[in-house]
């Protein structure tokens, strides 16, 4: 793996921890706005959404970093 790769994919995974982290808020506060306008504002996919709410949900101790690396993000694509 070349550093050009490594960075690219650090930087995916930070993407994507913020990702989660945004979709924890959403899920902690409790929010009134419906997953498909959440996904849509998060720029995610609805079945990343509720894929990613699901493990937070079953998961509560795991960190952001770890719920992101357990989800195939471009398997919805």
């Amino acid at each position: 793996m070349t550093w050009m790769t490594y960075g690219a994919e650090q930087q995916a995974a930070g993407k994507f921890t913020g990702k989660v982290e945004m979709i924890r808020g959403w899920y902690n506060k409790k929010m009134t706005l419906p997953i498909p306008e959440a996904a849509s504002f998060m720029n995610i996919t609805i079945p990343q959404f509720e894929e990613t709410l699901s493990l937070i949900k079953a998961h509560p101790e795991m960190d952001d970093a770890d719920i992101a690396s357990r989800i195939n993000w471009w398997m919805y694509k």
